[in-house]
């Protein structure tokens, strides 16, 4: 199944990666140190776990 918020997730991502303190949400949401990062920085494709970790942190965190 593809994450609905694919495109949502990493604009959003990208908007706030200055204010986003990376490495402690990569921690916080249980993913390999990098990955994030990686993105943003190489535009490497996040997996399907990945955006789906993140769009249930944001709902239960920040919406």
């Amino acid at each position: 199944m593809k994450p609905k918020g694919r495109n949502k997730i990493e604009i959003w991502l990208i908007t706030y990666e200055d204010i986003l303190n990376i490495a402690g949400l990569e921690r916080k949401i249980d993913i390999k140190r990098g990955t994030i990062q990686k993105f943003i920085k190489y535009n490497r494709k996040l997996n399907d776990l990945v955006i789906e970790k993140l769009e249930e942190f944001i709902k239960d965190n920040l919406c």
